[in-house]
């Protein structure tokens, strides 16, 4: 599909009812669609696409590391219990510089100590989500 086709895809596609978006989002078998929704700005949307049985650990990975990024979606998927649970979607939510602080702070007790030492090096997150890891990694290199 050419660019200027896709924009007219994309265009198409959020120009229907938010009730329609939201079941297509949920019901829809079409990859590149999903895609689409994935960038939706509208959570409802991000939400039903979540509970979408086709959806794959793998496009979720891509929405949840995307950037340039809206919140709205890392947040969803930080709430789905679907996908919130698994260690590389974590991973990708936490090190994504546009993924709100607050949430950001919930995620990073939750991951391993190489995750950990990667937040830390890494240059684009937020100073105080780099000091928590820190932290961790300083508590877990203490003998008991």
């Amino acid at each position: 599909m050419s660019a200027t086709a896709a924009a007219r895809a994309d265009a198409k596609l959020f120009s229907q009812p938010l009730g329609v978006l939201k079941s297509r989002a949920r019901l829809t078998q079409n990859p590149d669609e999903m895609a689409r929704f994935a960038v939706a700005s509208n959570a409802a949307v991000v939400r039903e696409l979540l509970r979408n049985a086709r959806l794959t650990e793998d496009l979720v990975l891509r929405i949840a590391a995307r950037r340039p990024a809206r919140p709205e979606p890392l947040v969803e998927i930080w709430r789905s219990d679907r996908w919130s649970n698994r260690p590389s979607i974590r991973r990708a939510l936490a090190l994504n510089p546009y993924l709100p602080i607050e949430v950001g702070a919930r995620i990073v007790p939750l991951l391993t100590r190489a995750d950990l030492k990667d937040l830390v090096a890494d240059s684009g997150l937020h100073q105080s989500l780099k000091e928590q890891a820190r932290t961790l990694l300083a508590l877990s290199t203490r003998p008991p």
